[in-house]
């Protein structure tokens, strides 16, 4: 390969040079007036292509060639001075240009050499946030399910209940922080898809407030709440457009001294909708506003810092928005001022009906099934969540592969299958299909435990499971799941508060929204 990319190089640098040299001798007023021009291209070409060897081989073709042809005839005994001046002065830049060409090589390849090593390093990264975050979901499920079992097995003193309190929350804020880390990867890696449908905008407001309200109320903050008269419609993807909602309404939550006020306002302005969430916090510095909104990058004073984010946030909210076709802007009269967001966002024409989203299962609805089965090769994450399912009533059975799965349903018939995706050996798909093709009409209701779903393909599990269920599994999912087998209860991605199908106030009782968050915090 190196003897063919030399051949080449050398044969460049001969072709310029006997094409330079019958330029010149058929243009005569470059012959007789400046010689030497031609083949200063030729040269800066040979050694643009082929480096330094290939320029000096064209340097001393040139010169010999402008010796032969150009100069004195051959029978001349002695050059003039100006045509040595003139000889000395072509080789040395010629010289020059084939050394500097040559350096330009040897930088650009290390350049590319180097941003080869940032990419796979960056690959790397993203691919160790995304395993990291991954993986912490794991113990958070043990943690979680030993919490429930411990609050449902007694301890009624005031302490326990403080205690498991403080757990419990700081276990969800673990949650919260390792989903941030899954979206910072997939912002890195591009790796974001939207699944857009019709979405009612009061709807979407509804599940964003209900889902923020946890961390409104803990703080103490009145929340108003402000959408147009009539109906507004967008094509968008309910779950990452009310994601954008909560962590705007989240961030203002934080960055808010308790006892703050914090709004939410929709305005329409002909074909687009411009959200507004605004706070009394403690602003945003005119230096902070540009970086707002970068990765990894928090906008409070390192000295008025807020614990309990990773600064992915926004970041993700601008992807999002800009996703979905629109754009944000923040602003701030500076520090201690407060601080707004406003996002901007096509709309639909008017008299938009609701579109169709994913599909729900399409079971018949059954009693509510006693016997489950949990396929975890994890120990104690098995472990816990069978303690709670047998606290509520349920008998339960374990496995902790796909082989073990299969020989257990076939003499205990499962009502309900806890199937983890992540399994050795044979993955959790390859165990849904044949446990389905084993159990025959009456196949038990198959629900996925993930750590992630697939941004590509969020539907994708109607294929092989009739539920799904983020890892740590919201324990009011997974009731609400067991109870409701006829419907999805899934959490989605993103929602770190597992939120499922809450009680919601209707799109037209949001204005008591704000009386219902100041008395929470009174």
């Amino acid at each position: 390969m190196r003897n063919g990319s030399l051949a080449r190089s050398y044969g460049v640098a001969v072709s310029v040079v006997a094409l330079a040299l019958l330029l010149t001798l058929a243009i005569p007023p470059v012959r007789d007036e400046s010689p030497t021009t031609l083949f200063f291209a030729a040269v800066m070409v040979s050694s643009w292509y082929g480096g330094l060897g290939a320029g000096l081989l064209a340097t001393a073709l040139a010169t010999g060639a402008i010796n032969y042809f150009i100069m004195p005839p051959v029978d001349a005994v002695v050059l003039g001075p100006g045509e040595i001046v003139r000889m000395s002065v072509f080789v040395l830049v010629a010289l020059l240009i084939s050394a500097l060409n040559a350096s330009r090589r040897r930088l650009g390849e290390a350049l590319h050499q180097r941003a080869v090593r940032l990419a796979e390093a960056d690959r790397r990264k993203d691919e160790s946030l995304a395993l990291l975050a991954h993986e912490l979901r794991n113990p958070l499920a043990a943690v979680r399910g030993a919490l429930e079992v411990l609050r449902l097995g007694g301890g009624d003193s005031a302490e326990a209940v403080e205690m498991w309190g403080i757990v419990d929350r700081q276990a969800r804020q673990m949650t919260r922080l390792t989903d941030d880390l899954l979206d910072a990867s997939r912002i890195s890696r591009g790796a974001i898809a939207l699944r857009k449908e019709e979405v009612d905008l009061g709807t979407l407001v509804a599940h964003a407030v209900e889902t923020a309200r946890t961390l409104i109320d803990e703080r103490r903050h009145e929340l108003s709440v402000a959408l147009p008269p009539e109906p507004v419609w967008l094509e968008a993807d309910s779950l990452r457009l009310e994601q954008v909602l909560v962590n705007l309404l989240h961030n203002a939550a934080k960055y808010t001294e308790s006892g703050g006020r914090i709004w939410l306002i929709a305005e329409r302005t002909g074909d687009e909708i411009a959200l507004r969430v605004r706070d009394t916090g403690i602003g945003i510095a005119p230096e902070m506003l540009p970086r707002v909104f970068d990765l990894f990058v928090q906008a409070g004073q390192r000295r008025t810092r807020v614990p309990g984010g990773l600064g992915i946030g926004l970041s993700l909210v601008r992807s999002l928005v800009v996703m979905h076709g629109g754009r944000i802007r923040a602003q701030s009269a500076g520090v201690g001022f407060g601080s707004e967001f406003i996002v901007n966002l096509p709309v639909l024409p008017e008299g938009t009906s609701e579109g169709q989203g994913c599909e729900p299962w399409a079971g018949e609805a059954t009693a509510a099934p006693r016997r489950v089965l949990i396929v975890e090769d994890r120990a104690a994450a098995a472990q816990s969540l069978a303690e709670v399912l047998e606290w509520w009533g349920y008998e339960v059975r374990a496995a902790r592969d796909g082989e073990g799965a299969l020989d257990i349903a076939r003499g205990y018939r499962p009502e309900v299958v806890l199937l983890d995706i992540g399994l050795p050996g044979m993955d959790g798909y390859e165990v849904a299909r044949r446990l389905r093709g084993q159990a025959g009409p009456d196949r038990p209701r198959l629900v996925a435990l993930t750590g992630q779903v697939p941004e590509d393909d969020r539907c994708s599990f109607g294929t092989d499971f009739d539920d799904h269920l983020l890892k740590p599994v919201d324990l009011d999912a997974l009731r609400r799941s067991l109870a409701s087998p006829d419907r999805l209860a899934h959490q989605g991605p993103g929602d770190p508060s597992g939120r499922v199908t809450p009680d919601i106030p209707s799109p037209t009782s949001l204005s008591d929204l704000s009386a219902s968050s100041t008395a929470a915090g009174t």
